[in-house]
């Protein structure tokens, strides 16, 4: 499994979210729906996709799971190549 991030994209995705909470505030305040709580969605939504962007958190936990998955079989855990974490092209 490789995984590949696009150069620029969390310059993007936080445009993104900054339109998408400027928005979910907007309607929140336009109309009487604030049982739906969409500033509260979107927040959440927020950190998810922030948090799926971070490699270096995604791998720590790779390898903790690969850890405690050591010796089970039918289980198996990419390995992480740290060294290529970094790379610019």
């Amino acid at each position: 499994m490789l995984k590949v991030q696009r150069p620029g994209i969390r310059e993007k995705v936080a445009i993104d979210l900054s339109i998408l909470k400027f928005i979910a505030r907007k309607f929140d305040s336009l109309y009487d729906l604030k049982y739906l709580q969409f500033p509260r969605i979107v927040e959440d939504f927020s950190k998810q996709i922030t948090s799926e962007l971070d490699f270096t958190r995604d791998g720590k936990n790779a390898e903790l799971l690969a850890k405690n998955m050591e010796g089970i079989k039918g289980i198996l855990i990419p390995k992480i190549y740290w060294e290529f974490l970094e790379v610019v092209c």
